[in-house]
């Protein structure tokens, strides 16, 4: 993401002072989460949920430190989903990084998932009103019953569109919509606004994740942090293999290939880029992107209005 940052560069400063931010409200008297903690912190991430926050704060008149602590406990809150989700997953690596639960055991990793949780509602307390804490705590719900929701579902061959779609939606999508909500909330913006940069973080958090559901089957661990055919072999049908199943010719035999242990991974890739699966995928972000764009054209033109814009066409190029 270094080329969208150094085209926004005040943005990018402002993540910098955001980064140190983080840090410090993140510093572990208790020695036996410390470290696995500042450990996931410097681990980094692409940080677009604070950005989200800060850059729909810009739509107002709010100056971006105040807008700190609502993008701090967004970021913690899925900071904690990813330790958790690495846990069940029982993943070894994350951003090319060894996970907490791997080189700390489970034990360690639930502790630091729930601390991390404890602090991002912390941070919000005292800082926003009853109604706001209710929308956060909602959004956390819904991403925990979309990790439930995706557990339940492993190893369905079965799985329909509409609960893939309603999955990614509380997974990944929740906490993207929250970003540019709190943002726009915290600013003060006039309600049609935050609805607005809602539901263009809803189009760009389905996208997000379908496009990391073609990497997953398109890329390589360098590019991703993870190891490729990471979901389908831990039984989590996405929509790219979705597609892949329903063809005629091919889904038969990669339907009887998932029903056994996954050893061959390449063997079922290769399968799924036979079929129109990918092509049919993109369309659906191609959907979700002209959605995105026209909740962008109900904003006031302006730079916040171009960064999100941008922003669509990084996320969407991850496949090209």
């Amino acid at each position: 993401m270094k080329e969208l940052w150094d085209k926004y560069p005040i943005l990018k400063k402002q993540l910098e002072e955001f980064e140190l931010y983080l840090l410090k409200i993140l510093e572990v008297r208790q020695p036996l989460i410390r470290e696995a903690i500042q450990e996931l912190v410097k681990a980094g991430g692409k940080r677009i949920r604070p950005a989200l926050v800060l850059v729909s704060g810009q739509f107002g008149r709010i100056s971006h430190e105040e807008l700190f602590p609502i993008a701090a406990a967004i970021e913690i809150i899925h900071m904690a989903t990813l330790v958790h989700d690495d846990i069940i997953d029982e993943a070894r690596v994350r951003r090319g990084v060894v996970t907490t639960q791997a080189k700390y055991g489970k034990d360690i990793a639930v502790f630091t998932g729930d601390y991390l949780f404890a602090k991002s509602f912390l941070l919000l307390s005292g800082k926003v009103d009853q109604e706001f804490l209710r929308r956060i705590a909602r959004s956390v719900k819904y991403i925990c019953e979309g990790e439930i929701d995706q557990y339940q579902n492993r190893y369905n061959l079965n799985v329909s569109y509409l609960k893939y779609f309603r999955r990614i939606r509380r997974k990944t999508a929740i906490l993207f919509q929250a970003s540019c909500f709190s943002g726009g909330f915290k600013a003060k913006l006039k309600k049609k606004y935050q609805i607005v940069l809602a539901k263009y973080g809803h189009y760009l958090g389905m996208i997000f994740q379908i496009t990391d559901d073609i990497l997953d089957v398109t890329s390589n661990q360098e590019v991703t942090g993870k190891p490729v055919g990471n979901d389908f072999s831990q039984g989590v049908y996405t929509l790219p293999l979705i597609f892949a199943l329903e063809d005629k010719e091919v889904g038969p035999e990669l339907g009887k290939a998932l029903k056994e242990e996954v050893i061959d991974k390449d063997r079922i890739i290769k399968m799924i880029h036979s079929t129109d699966a990918l092509e049919k995928t993109k369309r659906v972000i191609e959907f979700y992107t002209e959605k995105a764009r026209a909740e962008i054209e109900k904003l006031p033109s302006s730079k916040p209005a171009r960064f999100l814009e941008d922003l669509l066409y990084y996320i969407v190029s991850r496949n090209y």
